[in-house]
This record gives structure tokens, C-alpha cells and sequence, in this order.
């Protein structure tokens, strides 16, 4: 037993025994490019309104729609084909998007309304300058509007990741 003992002193706890570090490194990289789109329409009424002391502004606008509008946005033309070509210069860059389609049909029925009275309190007194009477000014607006907006993202994203493992080989 005492032997054995010396022997497993000799082989592992030795000054002498050899060790020696090696590592492992494992590297990986690679890119992609995305592409993205988005296609958004709006439609409803808006009314504004400012003006001077001494004057009465009322706006309102109503959009009343038969049945049968509508507000389509499609990736695809009627066989499926859609594309897009990105062209980048040092002055900037275009995109040729084929293939995206927007249909809106908005028919308007009846109450539909867009309305503004401006009207001045009597009571007041003018405020003249220079000989002008500047105590009546006003502004307003009653409309219905709609947009439609397509937004195309294209970019690259690149990654490098590297992973190093280091163990210890004996004798």
C-alpha cells in the first residue's frame, strides 16, 4: 500500500509530472440581408379652428360612407409576381417595388358634412390699427382626407462570434 501510494506522489504530484494547457477556438461569422415593407392607408375628417378674441368659430365634418367602400393593400399582382430592386449610389439609393397595390374605394353617402361658421360678438369694441380692424380674425377648416403610405426597409446585418475553450492535459 505504501507503494502504491508513492507511486499515484510520483505520477500526479510530482514537480515533475508534465502538464501542459492547450485551448480550442471555434469561429463562426456569416451575414444576411433583410428586407421588409409595410403598407398603410388612412382615411376620417379633420376640423380646425383659430381666431381672435370677440370671435366665435365653430367647425364640425362628418364622413358618412355607403356600404360597398373599401381599402385594399396587396403584396403581389394577379399572378403572385411582386419585386424589388435596389439601386445605391454615393448620392443615394431608389428602390423599383413592383407588385404592391393599393385599391381604395371610398364612396360618400348621405350626412356626409363639412361645415365652418365664424361669427363676431357685436359687443366688442374694434381694435383699429394703422386703419385696419384687427379685431375680427379667423380661420377655420372642416375636411375628410386619405393617405396611403409605403414604407420599403432593405439592409444587411452581418455577426462574428468566436468561442475559446482551454483545459489542461496531463502526462
Amino acid at each position: 500500500m505504501k507503494y502504491l501510494f508513492f507511486f499515484f506522489f510520483l505520477l500526479f504530484l510530482s514537480p515533475s509530472a508534465s502538464l501542459s494547457q492547450n485551448s480550442q477556438t471555434k469561429t463562426n461569422y456569416g451575414s444576411k440581408q433583410i428586407f421588409s415593407y409595410s403598407v398603410q392607408s388612412t382615411y376620417g375628417v379633420q376640423s380646425a379652428s383659430t381666431s381672435s378674441p370677440g370671435v366665435k368659430v365653430e367647425t364640425e365634418a362628418v364622413l358618412k360612407l355607403k356600404d360597398g367602400s373599401f381599402v385594399t393593400n396587396k403584396f403581389g399582382d394577379d399572378n403572385g409576381n411582386a419585386s424589388a430592386v435596389f439601386t445605391v449610389s454615393p448620392n443615394g439609393s431608389t428602390v423599383d417595388l413592383r407588385g404592391v397595390t393599393g385599391q381604395n374605394q371610398l364612396l360618400i353617402d348621405d350626412g356626409t358634412l363639412f361645415r365652418v361658421a365664424i361669427t363676431k360678438d357685436e359687443s366688442q369694441e374694434p381694435v383699429v390699427t394703422q386703419g385696419v380692424d384687427d379685431s375680427i380674425k379667423a380661420e377655420g377648416t372642416a375636411n375628410a382626407f386619405h393617405t396611403s403610405t409605403i414604407t420599403v426597409n432593405k439592409g444587411d446585418e452581418a455577426f462574428f462570434n468566436t468561442f475559446t475553450q482551454n483545459y489542461l492535459d496531463g502526462l
